[in-house]
């Protein structure tokens, strides 16, 4: 059986015509589709599948992150692919796809997985401490005050000119401290690219053992702007005063004030520490 999973709530509300319009090139490929509603299924639904089911996946990031922390260690003995169906899809501009179906089995095996607040989430692309994280929280408190058009650029932009505070930082990665003023930005990466397109880490390799930490710091706000752009293509990396790349197992960030964070575009409000381990 193949079966296609989707969620109506992704690509702003957008899902269901998502879903439909994959429908119609998978509908070429497979004789016998299952429609499965992503808000609508639980754990039971993967444990009674058949070790020849096949899973496709309609969506990007947010509902990869959503299947990997809730179904990942039931559904990965069988195929699981995904039909690009979301607005973002850094996943897919990371690993080159060019097909219509990417297998993601070689992509779940070796996944990391972020400890913050007492919680463990796995995440595909990145995890984001500073002004990512930030503009994650203000978009998300848009969307609960009924907004539906969220700007992230803007509120970004917005951030970074006026409101957002840089934080000092601990940086250990596997045992070895580093201490950091000023940042800007905390991601650790499992895949090159997370945002959009922001070429953070254009070195690291998501099938790799360890992940890359990159601190961006110490540049003034009109310069940050400046050279901003730049890691849409990953040339600020060349910044080396002010742009760190650590590569390790595991990570830990401490921030010197709470700030806000994001795993996948999924936003936690206030921390100050998180670890990561691959």
């Amino acid at each position: 059986m193949v079966y296609v999973i989707y969620n109506p709530l992704s690509c702003g509300g957008h899902g269901e015509e998502r879903k439909d319009s994959a429908l119609v090139e998978l509908n070429k490929k497979y004789e016998e589709i299952t429609v499965v509603d992503f808000t609508k299924t639980d754990i039971d639904f993967f444990k009674s599948l058949n070790a020849d089911d096949i899973l496709i996946l309609v969506g990007g990031d947010g509902t990869l992150n959503t299947f990997i922390n809730l179904y990942k260690d039931y559904a990965t003995n069988n195929k699981c692919y995904l039909f690009k169906g979301g607005n973002g899809n850094d996943f897919l501009r990371d690993i080159d796809a060019n097909e219509q179906l990417s297998l993601l089995n070689p992509y779940l095996e070796n996944l990391p997985y972020v400890v913050v607040n007492g919680m463990k989430k796995y995440f595909i692309n990145n995890v984001g401490f500073g002004i990512d994280g930030e503009t994650c929280v203000v978009a998300d408190t848009k969307k609960a005050n009924g907004k539906k058009k969220i700007n992230y650029s803007n509120i970004a932009v917005g951030l970074l000119l006026h409101k957002y505070k840089r934080r000092n930082a601990r940086v250990i990665v596997d045992g070895k401290e580093y201490t950091f003023k000023n940042i800007w930005i905390a991601a650790t990466m499992n895949g090159r690219f997370y945002g959009g397109g922001m070429k953070c880490a254009p070195d690291q390799n998501r099938l790799s053992k360890t992940v890359s930490v990159v601190v961006i710091h110490g540049f003034s706000r009109i310069k940050t702007l400046i050279k901003f752009s730049k890691i849409f293509k990953g040339t600020h990396v060349k910044y080396e005063k002010n742009v760190k790349v650590l590569v390790g197992n595991e990570i830990e960030v401490f921030f010197d004030e709470p700030c806000g964070l994001q795993y996948d575009g999924e936003s936690i409000q206030k921390t100050n520490h998180y670890t990561v381990c691959k």
